[in-house]
């Protein structure tokens, strides 16, 4: 029977941490405040947000808010989340597994590579994407090395009367996994200098009938994902779901986005109150950043 609701957010300990290949490591979290999550949201690609700790300090701060709301960056000090995917539920442990990319520079590859057991992390509730509709004959899933937890997921708890294909890029061979399929796997040991994800996901040629692609990667291979899934191939937009999960060079980034002078939240309102779905907000979003060249 699940237990009482946990808060929105909690600190957890870490239960373990070894290397599961060259470019990730496993992470095991438990803890009391696990007791009224699981089993989450059972959605395959639920992931949730982990607050480090700062350096020096043993303990994270975690946002003293129940309302589940994701704090905004740079709300307050060592406040900022970073989202990854639940690899797996252990309800009977009371443990949360993440696959977390050690390859490349932050905050967050850093704490992956030194963390050890004993030591603490701040953890929110779970959110997803995966929404796969329910008149779907077939489903195609398309990912880089970031987006393996929620593959391997996927494809462990979908029925077999769907049939599914799935496309993965990773930095080279030690970095396959044994999973259902199996996965056509794409190597490519500089994700950082260019994805090879674009051009994989436009080779795949998609099933007749009504299906759902799942897309999760780089910010821009997933953006040119996108616009070929909603412009080129027409899909109506319940059958797929595009999701961000990184960007190289990320602060710099950040840096050109602050001077391009592109305010999101106002360009969503001004959709929203024009009737605009996501998507065609999303349209919007992309233009704005092409334009300004990012």
């Amino acid at each position: 029977m699940r237990g009482p609701r946990s808060p929105a957010f909690f600190r957890a300990g870490v239960l373990s941490a070894e290397a599961l290949s060259p470019s990730l490591r496993r992470i095991v979290l438990g803890g009391t405040g696990l007791t009224g999550w699981f089993p989450g949201s059972g959605v395959p690609d639920e992931a949730v947000q982990l607050f480090l700790p700062a350096p020096g300090e043993p303990l994270p701060a975690v946002p003293q808010d129940d309302s589940g709301s994701w704090p905004r960056p740079g709300a307050a000090p060592g406040l900022e989340g970073r989202w990854y995917t639940v690899r797996r539920c252990d309800e009977r442990r009371g443990a949360l597994t993440v696959d977390v990319v050690v390859h490349g520079s932050g905050a967050g590859a850093d704490w992956a590579a030194r963390v050890r057991k004993g030591d603490h992390v701040g953890v929110s509730r779970p959110h997803h994407w995966y929404r796969p509709p329910e008149n779907a004959r077939w489903q195609v899933l398309v990912g880089d090395l970031t987006a393996l937890p929620a593959v391997g997921r996927i494809l462990e708890q979908t029925p077999e009367r769907l049939p599914t294909r799935s496309f993965l890029e990773v930095p080279g061979p030690a970095d396959e996994q044994v999973l259902p399929g199996p996965p056509v796997w794409t190597h490519n040991p500089s994700p950082h200098l260019g994805s090879t994800l674009a051009g994989t996901a436009i080779d795949v040629t998609l099933p007749t009938g009504p299906g759902y692609v799942w897309v999760a990667g780089e910010a821009a291979a997933t953006r040119a994902i996108r616009r070929h899934l909603r412009h080129g191939l027409g899909l109506a937009p319940a059958s797929y779901t595009v999701i961000t999960h990184w960007r190289p060079r990320a602060g710099e980034w950040s840096r050109r986005f602050a001077s391009a002078g592109i305010d999101l939240a106002a360009i969503y309102r001004a959709g929203t109150a024009a009737g605009h779905d996501g998507e065609q907000i999303s349209d919007e979003v992309d233009r704005r950043l092409d334009d300004a060249g990012l």
